[in-house]
């Protein structure tokens, strides 16, 4: 949310993709790729390995914007009419990438505590 707040002034006054509805579409594909991402982790946190659980919800996470991405440049004639927009995808993709990871070490930490004071 705090990211959309910093980036609303770009995108205000333009249309289409590089408009707030085109912010708001970005935000929300790397939302929801996030909340996957983190419920996967979630349930498959015991059943798994870590680094298993970690590297399915990067794909996961990073499948959806990638996929827009792809889609976007072969749609596009001249490579920039979506150049906003795929900046939009790029910012908020590398904050769900930095809260997944510090999710992540949090949960593998207290794995790591838990199985260090057991084997005490």
């Amino acid at each position: 949310m705090l990211v959309a707040l910093l980036i609303a002034p770009f995108a205000v006054g333009k249309s289409g993709s590089a408009g707030l509805a085109g912010l708001a579409i970005a935000a929300a594909i790397c939302l929801v790729a996030g909340w996957i991402a983190e419920s996967l982790a979630l349930m498959l946190h015991d059943r798994v390995m870590p680094l298993a659980a970690m590297l399915l919800g990067m794909a996961v996470r990073m499948l959806p914007p990638l996929g827009v991405c792809i889609v976007l440049a072969a749609r596009g004639s001249s490579g920039r009419d979506h150049l906003a927009f795929i900046v939009y995808l790029l910012a908020f993709y590398l904050v769900t990438l930095a809260l997944e990871t510090w999710l992540t070490v949090g949960r593998v930490a207290a794995t790591a505590s838990q199985t260090n004071s057991i084997a005490r």
